[in-house]
């Protein structure tokens, strides 16, 4: 039986190769995943970070700033070269046939070549693909700006020059709230992985960034209305301003899942949207508990200090994502809104019965870090089965929330896992319908672009 490879002259491989160059493959996983002493505590591999003249060089030729991520990204695939090609030396040395680690490495290599074009753009894009998008509502006049992320070029599903069908594009797009004060680069991880799993991905910048224009009685209105309606209503108005009204996707990490699940509620009851919420995924939601502003001090602060402090690759994720962003809003009106915020999320702000009005024409996924010490494990359970009995008791056929619970996931489950995330956020699972949780362990979870390479081939 012979199969096509697809690299190199050697186009037709028995399956015999195929098979050994998987089982390499698998064995090379588990090495690349292992972690010494020095990854645990001190740094993970990077690439270096660039100088001045090197990113002037870079912009000058079309390029845009490698952030944090991406030197983690292509440090993990140095990682795997180094490991392959030190098998391989130590393999000659003993005299034994290599050509399937070679071959591996050539896959790999084809592989990453393509992964790091795509990274590439995405970081153009990161700067680029910025539209400031009008919206006023009761509260009145917002400018936000908007980045979207893309791979798909427009000319793989719109009619080319001479006037030739392309295929359609049938992708329903998400629109995406991160955590608090944060703007696209800051949520990096999370955006480019949905597009690296072939999505298209809106991602507003939070209200509390300088650059989003909004009232002077902004801070008023939010510590007024006590909740993220203020978020909803914008949220709405945006998806129509984007022309994305008729079909969208909703998703939402921490402060952002809040006001994803608070916009889902009203959308649901809006006739004007009435069908054209897809899916609905929250990841480390808050809202379902009254934590109080010292409780949520002290979760946030206890996952900080055990869970990202003591991880050079969750400092790169978390505290480095986005680079100089992180530290340019420090604005007196900026932090007054980010204060504003964090009260509405020490407060108690759904119900199973708010929560059970949601409705969704494809999927409802909520999803939690066992080790997270911000979200309550036991209540979410509890919520979600409430949820389940309420919907289906109005109707036995209704879709109910989907749990899943990440074993060894902290708060920030959604960066350090994003591009293991990202396919299953996308994956086409059957309807759950149960109320039991899903359980997943965060070792599964492909935590970098080398990981998922070397887990698909």
């Amino acid at each position: 039986m012979s199969i096509e490879s697809g690299f190199g002259d050697r186009d037709i491989e028995s399956e015999e190769e195929i098979l050994q160059r998987q089982k390499e493959a698998q064995e090379l996983e588990q090495v690349f995943l292992r972690k010494s002493l020095g990854e645990k505590l001190v740094a993970e591999y990077q690439t270096k970070k660039p100088t001045k003249e090197h990113l002037e060089n870079r912009k000058s030729a079309g390029g845009a700033e490698r952030g944090e991520s991406t030197r983690f990204e292509r440090g993990q695939i140095f990682k795997a070269y180094r490991i392959l090609r030190k098998e391989i030396k130590d393999a000659e040395k003993r005299g034994e046939n290599t050509t399937s680690k070679k071959e591996l490495l050539k896959e790999i290599r084809s592989r990453a070549k393509q992964m790091e074009r795509n990274l590439d753009e995405l970081e153009k894009q990161m700067q680029e693909n910025v539209e400031v998008v009008e919206v006023e509502t009761e509260d009145g006049k917002f400018s936000i700006p908007v980045t979207v992320l893309d791979l798909r070029k427009k000319s793989e599903y719109e009619q080319d020059p001479v006037g030739k069908e392309s295929e359609k594009d049938d992708r329903v797009p998400y629109v995406f709230w991160g955590g608090i004060r944060s703007n696209a680069q800051m949520n990096g991880c999370a955006a480019m992985s949905m597009a690296l799993a072939g999505q298209k991905i809106y991602v507003p910048m939070h209200l509390e960034q300088e650059q989003v224009k909004k009232p002077e009685n902004l801070a008023e209105i939010l510590s007024k209305n006590g909740n993220f309606e203020p978020h909803a209503r914008i949220t709405k108005e945006l998806i129509k301003q984007l022309g994305l009204e008729k079909s969208f996707n909703l998703m939402g990490y921490s402060a952002g899942a809040g006001i994803a699940l608070e916009a889902a509620i009203d959308i649901s009851k809006d006739s004007e949207f009435e069908g054209s919420l897809n899916d609905l995924i929250v990841i480390e939601p808050l809202g379902l508990d009254e934590k109080g502003l010292v409780g949520l001090a002290k979760d946030f602060g206890v996952d900080a200090l055990t869970k990202v402090m003591t991880s050079p690759e969750a400092g790169i994720k978390v505290l480095r994502q986005g680079g100089e962003t992180n530290k340019a809003e420090n604005t007196d009106e900026g932090k007054k809104l980010a204060w504003e915020t964090v009260k509405i999320l020490a407060e108690k702000q759904f119900t199973a019965e708010q929560l059970s009005k949601i409705e969704v024409g494809g999927n409802f996924q909520w999803w939690v870090g066992r080790s997270s010490t911000v979200t309550n494990l036991p209540l979410t359970e509890k919520v979600m089965r409430d949820i389940a009995k309420l919907k289906q008791a109005d109707n036995p056929d209704a879709t109910i929330p989907e749990l899943n619970e990440v074993v060894g996931g902290t708060h920030s489950l959604l960066n350090m896992n994003a591009l293991g995330l990202a396919r299953e956020f996308v994956d086409d699972r059957q309807d759950n319908q149960t109320s039991d949780p899903r359980i997943i362990k965060r070792k599964d979870l492909a935590n970098s672009a080398m990981a998922e390479i070397l887990e698909n081939i």
